[in-house]
């Protein structure tokens, strides 16, 4: 029994041996750049690739080698996983002149270290570095790495190429502008233009006129040239109507023609208009409801709920505060000339623990502030001054 013992002990022990050198080999082959970080931040092992690119790091902490500096990266992927507020991630940097992608995991080392291995491919040398013409919809400028973001970029992606109508849902601030923005930069009508209307701001008879147009008298008395309105000036192109459940009844009926038939009527004019459009709409109220207590049709409803992305509120994905809060940091420290480039433990956790009503234009109000108040390259809770 001892014998057999002992030889299955010795073939499990080949086994292992032969994972763990065909794992090092894929190790050391792999293209990408790959880091294996310790808890404390120290670059446990690089492979080939990365040594190449930046240089022989191994030993050193991770930020001091990667980006120069003196504290810890803004969203630094050791942190977020040792405190396990992350099981996985992607990001993109700049990384010593190179645009990478980055994807992180744990990763439990040969006598059981936690570590966490992060993945660095080049942008340029896959073809989606930030500003190019095929850049994908997933831009920068839908900032965060929650299933919730990451959902939302595979819905835009899907729905971006169709001429679907669109009702984008949520609360003010939550960034409905911008999906209505992404998803006419990556569709068929890309190169026609891109109508906008707020229904809250503009009153019932000029809203009408603006986007059906207006006949002799129509809408103001004594008028004597007859005006087309927007929907038929922009033909082939997209219109998104933010607000939608702010509208009066004259421009949900005129909405229900256009989505219904493709028409346009301007009161009393010699007959309909052909509207070659793609509606996009937005809206912050919940227009079932809407429809529950009369205040919303309920044939539009139907005809503009075909395809519905919800946007979460901020404090439902807490966990792209610090992509973002990155992102505004970059933005506005180039506007003001700024060199900011450190935010501390304390100030992070101040950021992560406000409930943001505003959502992610108030988070954006917060670090613009913070940026130009700063009189260093560092922002501090002193410089975070919420509404």
């Amino acid at each position: 029994m001892s014998e057999f013992l002992a030889e299955e002990l010795q073939k499990s022990q080949k086994e292992v041996d032969r994972l763990v050198r065909n794992l090092g080999v894929l190790f050391e082959t792999m293209s990408d750049m790959v880091f294996l970080v310790r808890n404390d931040c120290v670059i446990e092992d690089m492979n080939r690739s990365a040594i190449r690119a930046f240089g022989d790091y191994r030993a050193r902490l991770c930020y001091e080698a990667l980006h120069g500096g003196d504290g810890l990266c803004l969203t630094c992927p050791v942190k977020l996983i040792a405190a396990g507020e992350e099981n996985e991630g992607l990001a993109e940097a700049k990384l010593g002149g190179l645009n990478v992608e980055c994807s992180y995991v744990p990763f439990q080392g040969y006598k059981g270290d936690r570590l966490v291995m992060v993945v660095m491919r080049n942008l340029r040398e896959v073809g989606i570095l930030p500003g190019e013409p095929d850049r994908r919809c997933e831009s920068d400028e839908l900032v965060g790495k929650s299933k919730k973001t990451r959902d939302l970029r595979k819905m835009i992606h899907l729905v971006a190429p169709s001429d679907m109508t669109v009702l984008i849902s949520g609360e003010s601030g939550t960034g409905k502008e911008l999906v209505a923005d992404l998803i006419h930069r990556h569709s068929r009508r890309a190169d026609k233009p891109l109508l906008k209307f707020n229904g809250a701001v503009v009153a019932e008879s000029l809203g009408v006129s603006d986007l059906f147009g207006f006949e002799e008298g129509t809408f103001f008395t004594g008028t004597a040239t007859p005006r087309k309105g927007g929907l038929e000036l922009v033909h082939g192109a997209t219109v998104f109507l933010d607000e939608i459940g702010d509208v009066g009844p004259k421009m949900q009926a005129g909405l229900l023609r256009v989505l219904k038939n493709g028409e346009i009527t301007r009161g009393s004019g010699p007959g309909p208009a052909a509207a070659n459009v793609r509606i996009i709409a937005a809206t912050s109220k919940d227009l079932a409801r809407e429809v529950e207590e009369g205040r919303f049709r309920q044939d539009l409803y139907q005809r503009l709920n075909v395809i519905n992305l919800h946007l979460p509120p901020l404090r439902e994905r807490k966990e792209d505060i610090l992509s973002l809060v990155t992102h505004f940091i970059e933005k506005y420290r180039k506007a003001f000339g700024k060199e900011v480039d450190h935010i501390p433990d304390s100030a992070v956790d101040r950021l992560l623990q406000h409930s943001w009503p505003g959502n992610i234009r108030e988070l954006e109000d917060v670090i613009q502030r913070a940026v130009l108040l700063t009189r260093n390259n560092i922002i501090t809770e002193k410089e975070l001054i919420f509404n």
